[in-house]
């Protein structure tokens, strides 16, 4: 495992490869908060993650940390949260992890969208080992499956599979109730 280039919260706004995704979930804003801080869960939600478990007291909470343990001998990622602010917004930097990424930053913003539901956009950034850590898009060499050219947009899709979106929140039965799934 190697150490990543940590990053802050904007770079999730600037960074060489970002993926969105925003949906509404029947439930509550504090629910779905509830369930994205509930570690030990993350094993049930996500195939391809065997454990992740805080690594710092208090466990949660701005500048607090935890390890995610990859199924497949895939590694373990640090991470570092650079946002905490609940129930809206929760983000965290990697530290370190497989040598295939420099830098990643995840975000999670919560909205209230009505009664009993709440939109939810989750955001990851990352820059690919090869291209420069802190380079806003356009800069670096060309990534594999990218479809991104120097001077043009970055491209927003699907997370990947097995991702945290607000589909998967609702029907891995984190919030029993999707709206619209």
């Amino acid at each position: 495992m190697g150490s990543y280039v940590e990053q802050d919260l904007a770079w999730a706004d600037r960074a060489p490869i970002v993926v969105e995704a925003t949906g509404t979930v029947a439930g509550t804003a504090q629910e779905v908060w509830d369930a994205i801080v509930d570690y030990p869960r993350w094993a049930a939600w996500f195939p391809q993650i065997a454990g992740c478990h805080a690594t710092s007291e208090p466990s949660t909470g701005l500048g607090s940390t935890r390890d995610v343990r990859l199924k497949g001998g895939g590694g373990t990622i640090g991470e570092r949260f650079i946002a905490w602010d609940e129930p809206r917004v929760w983000a965290f930097t990697a530290t370190s992890g497989p040598p295939v990424f420099t830098s990643i930053v995840e975000r999670v913003t919560i909205e209230r969208a009505g009664d009993d539901r709440a939109s939810v956009t989750y955001r990851m950034a990352l820059a690919a080992a090869g291209a420069a850590p802190g380079a806003p898009a356009g800069e670096g060499p060309p990534r594999a499956g990218a479809r991104h050219r120097a001077g043009q947009p970055r491209r927003r899709g699907r997370p990947p599979p097995g991702g945290l979106t607000p589909r998967s929140i609702a029907l891995r039965g984190v919030i029993d109730r999707p709206v619209g799934a």
